[in-house]
């Protein structure tokens, strides 16, 4: 024979508010629809000066000077593809475009930063929420520069051979040596 307990009735009470903060969670998860503005698909290349895209930039886009997030990015910046390729998609307020001085900034570590370069906005419609389209398509390139990490990086190469010429240790012990100096300074230093 089975009992009756007074547990029953907190278990329910329970059920039921998880049950209606679930819905209002999902409820409110539908966002309501934002108020119509610009909206502006900037898309691009970044390539080095032999024409090679250069994967891994930074790209931040500029409006009247002052950084604008792509919709759906957290940090702000759009990232060059394996090509090079990039692609930013922006929501601006109604009447901003195409006014508006457009510029865009790149950055690689190891590379000359892009400096803000504005680029020609051009009107492209109007979609179903009202919001008016326009494009800008623009390819940049960025040149290597040299830092002190190539000079390091020389310096050591150069010991290494001294110390392989002059046979001061075996050849293998040498380039491990130097193996070992870089990837010391790289995790002691930074890049």
């Amino acid at each position: 024979m089975i009992k009756k307990s007074g547990f029953a009735v907190p278990y329910l009470v329970a059920a039921l508010l998880v049950s209606f903060f679930l819905a209002i969670s999902v409820l409110s998860a539908q966002a309501a629809p934002a108020p119509a503005g610009d909206r502006l698909t900037l898309s691009g290349a970044i390539k080095n000066p032999q024409g090679k895209g250069v994967k891994e930039v930074e790209v931040e886009v500029l409006v009247n000077g002052q950084p604008v997030k792509p919709v759906g990015d957290g940090d702000g910046v759009a990232s060059a593809g394996k090509q090079g390729t990039f692609v930013a998609d922006l929501q601006l307020p109604a009447g901003t475009l195409p006014a508006a001085r457009v510029e865009v900034k790149a950055f690689k570590p190891c590379w000359r930063p892009l400096a803000p370069t504005p680029v020609s906005v051009v009107e492209a419609g109007v979609d179903q929420a009202g919001n008016r389209l326009f494009q800008a398509a623009q390819n940049f390139t960025i040149s290597r520069q040299i830092t002190p990490a190539f000079w390091i990086a020389g310096l050591i190469l150069l010991l290494v051979y001294l110390i392989i010429a002059f046979e001061w240790m075996h050849r293998t012990l040498a380039a491990f040596l130097g193996a070992a100096i870089i990837l010391f300074i790289t995790y002691t230093l930074g890049t």
